[in-house]
């Protein structure tokens, strides 16, 4: 409440930053104070099973759900009945009238955060030790099947969410079943299964239902931040190349392996300069786009030369963008969030950490050889040798070029356009999906060059360094 209030009427992307922040500090401050072990060890309800038409129903699940169903029944008449329910009802509907109703929008946000955490809080501690979900790097992921059920009651409805919801956990537990038991089922299509249903479920529910779902109904607006365009002078391009040269001059070892990570992390950051800050559309995915080419280099290095294989690789990042911002065409904002949320957790189960796509050992990478000249990061007793680092920096800088030109040109200013007022872009002629997608297409590249790049600096693909908490951490960054 403290970080939501008073950015109440901040852009919405602040406020996903803002929410960003928030989960990225708990979630370290829980496992620097308690590691990653669960320290919930005792059970509190009730253990055994019971038979119920031949199955065998575990009773900790019976009574989780019960509990859920009386909390959420009384939830819902509060919500109906009381005069507190009705005020945060007319706040979410329009803050203005609601104030000259003597009503306060901010009391009523603090008691719904309030008893949203509550609630939320109590049922994890119940459900915790019964799912074995109880650490702080899985179960914030929740919320992205939640947002699923949540969606499909075009969040209006506590019922519909808890019926949805519930729906939603029998359709995963069934495809469970299914995919381990049967031996029809594809290999390859069993790690991660469950993440695609919430995923399947939010684009449908957001492409087909997206108007129909209401937004906070606060009337006054931040506008976005002014865009400076880079002029692109010679002179600055020489002097920042140069000393992004000297930089992996003076140094060496580990020193030199951190200039050159982060030269290939700073791509991240220009994709999302690209994508977010010039048109305005929020994606949590880009650390998940640099695994899906790290991924594909990884299966291609050994059959095409390099640098074919860097360009393949992120060309399949750009094809993974342009499906994922699919969704863009009809949604944008917080609800965009979720989408690309809910596909970099799909990315990082379903692709990522695929046994049959990545070996648990992590794939080798080979090293790049460019008219014989060897690229290797490794060599001659250096972790860090000076040529790789100048291939990471050319790469950089002739990649921050293009952008600068991009963002200068007429494309450049048809994405502000639409960062400004997709409806009047639309009504001068601009082609706003075309638009959309093409800047999916060229900022998850970007991303895929990145992903590329760290693959090659660490010779093998480690599905760690693409994590959804990583992308997130790149958002908040960038963002700052």
């Amino acid at each position: 409440v403290t970080v939501s209030r008073p950015m109440r009427t901040a852009p919405p992307l602040a406020r996903v930053v803002a929410a960003v922040g928030i989960l990225l500090t708990l979630q370290a401050a829980v496992g620097l104070k308690y590691d990653t072990d669960p320290r919930l060890r005792s059970v509190p309800l009730p253990q055994g099973t019971v038979e119920f038409a031949g199955v065998n129903l575990a009773v900790d699940r019976l009574w989780l759900i019960g509990i859920t169903l009386v909390l959420s029944t009384a939830l819902a008449v509060w919500f109906k009945r009381s005069r507190m329910g009705l005020a945060i009802q007319a706040s979410a509907e329009n803050e203005r009238a609601a104030g000259f109703a003597r009503l306060s929008p901010s009391v009523t946000g603090l008691v719904t955060w309030t008893l949203a955490s509550m609630f939320t809080g109590f049922i994890l501690v119940l459900a915790g030790p019964a799912t074995g979900t109880l650490s702080p790097q899985t179960m914030p992921l929740l919320v992205v099947p939640a947002l699923a059920g949540a969606l499909l009651a075009r969040m209006s409805s506590l019922s519909i969410g808890l019926l949805a919801a519930m729906a939603l956990g029998v359709v995963q537990s069934e495809l469970l079943y299914v995919s381990n038991n049967m031996e029809w089922w594809p290999a390859w299509a069993k790690q991660g299964l469950t993440n695609v249903v919430p995923f399947v479920v939010i684009v449908v529910t957001l492409f087909v239902l997206g108007r129909a779902i209401p937004t906070r109904g606060d009337d006054v607006r931040t506008p976005l931040p002014a865009v400076r365009l880079p002029q692109n002078k010679p002179s600055t391009i020489v002097i920042w190349s140069l000393a992004g040269f000297l930089g992996l001059l003076v140094t060496s070892g580990t020193y030199r392996f951190g200039v050159i990570t982060s030269l290939s992390v700073s791509l991240i950051a220009l994709s999302l300069v690209l994508l977010t800050g010039m048109l305005g559309q929020i994606s949590l995915a880009q650390a998940a786009f640099a695994g899906v080419a790290g991924i594909a280099l990884s299966k291609i290095g050994d059959s095409v030369p390099f640098p074919l294989s860097l360009l393949l690789a992120a060309t399949l990042a750009a094809v993974a963008g342009v499906l994922v911002g699919i969704p863009a065409l009809r949604i944008r904002g917080a609800q965009l969030a979720v989408v690309t949320l809910a596909a970099a957790l799909t990315l990082q189960d379903f692709v990522i950490n695929n046994a049959q796509l990545v070996s648990a050992t992590g794939n080798f990478i080979p090293d790049p050889v460019l008219f014989g000249w060897d690229l290797s990061v490794r060599g001659s007793g250096s972790i860090a040798r000076l040529p790789f680092g100048v291939m990471v920096l050319v790469i950089v800088v002739v990649s921050f070029v293009c952008v600068a030109n991009m963002m200068r040109s007429g494309t450049g200013r048809t994405m502000l356009a639409i960062r400004s007022n997709e409806r009047a872009a639309a009504a001068v002629g601009i082609n706003v999906p075309r638009v959309k997608l093409a800047v999916f297409a060229a900022s998850s590249f970007l991303a895929g060059l990145a992903g590329a790049l760290i693959g090659y600096s660490r010779g093998q693909l480690s599905a760690d360094s693409f994590g959804v908490f990583i992308g997130l951490s790149f958002l908040a960054v960038t963002y700052l």
